[in-house]
């Protein structure tokens, strides 16, 4: 009973990955980019739930992204992360998921993704004439056994690539078809952050 409640809790508590605050004054005053989310650490557990990994990589990492597209009202960025004249770059990620390699995502059981992790993920972008503040997630982990996805929300300095703020929220999947089922963990992550942000940018 003390395990399911521990886990209960793991779900509605975001954890911080590092002591760090929030660069508040210079996320409000400042430009921000949208980036979307990487995959390129997602760990995916459960054959069944996932079982095209192929179809995985080249189909559903860009439909995941382009919610913020297709559905901006749902996935509305802009309003979830208090910042109004946010872009909206999708490129680079994009560039960076279609070359994951579809036969290790599937995986026995979950790895966390440390403060150097991020790190190395940041440092091998090329976000070339791109700057101001960055916000993406990394999606740490898909588990169908256990009916969780993880997200890190990243905060970052573009042309420095350093990490500002970096914290990790637990979504619970839901709905219909496999690219739906999932894609309600980022809705549900995005209104995670938006309770934080209310506090975060004051």
């Amino acid at each position: 009973m003390r395990t399911l409640l521990a886990f209960a809790i793991l779900l509605i508590v975001p954890s911080i990955l590092s002591a760090q605050s929030f660069p508040k004054e210079q996320y409000n005053s400042g430009k921000v980019t949208w980036f979307g989310i990487d995959y390129t650490k997602i760990q995916m557990v459960g054959d069944d739930g996932f079982n095209d990994p192929e179809n995985i990589v080249s189909t559903y990492f860009d439909a995941w992204n382009n919610f913020v597209l297709s559905e901006p009202n749902k996935y509305d960025v802009r309003k979830y992360l208090f910042k109004q004249d946010i872009i909206i770059d999708l490129d680079f990620v994009k560039e960076h998921n279609a070359v994951v390699d579809p036969n290790k995502i599937v995986v026995s059981k979950t790895k966390p993704i440390e403060p150097a992790d991020l790190k190395v993920l940041i440092e091998a972008y090329d976000f070339k004439n791109a700057s101001g503040t960055g916000v993406m997630f990394v999606a740490e982990y898909y588990d169908k056994n256990a009916e969780t996805a993880s997200y890190l929300y990243l905060v970052f300095d573009v042309q420095s690539k350093s990490i500002l703020f970096s914290r990790r929220y637990y979504s619970k999947p839901k709905g219909f078809g496999f690219r739906n089922y999932w894609a309600y963990t980022i809705y549900n992550t995005l209104q995670s952050i938006s309770k934080d942000m209310k506090k975060l940018r004051k």
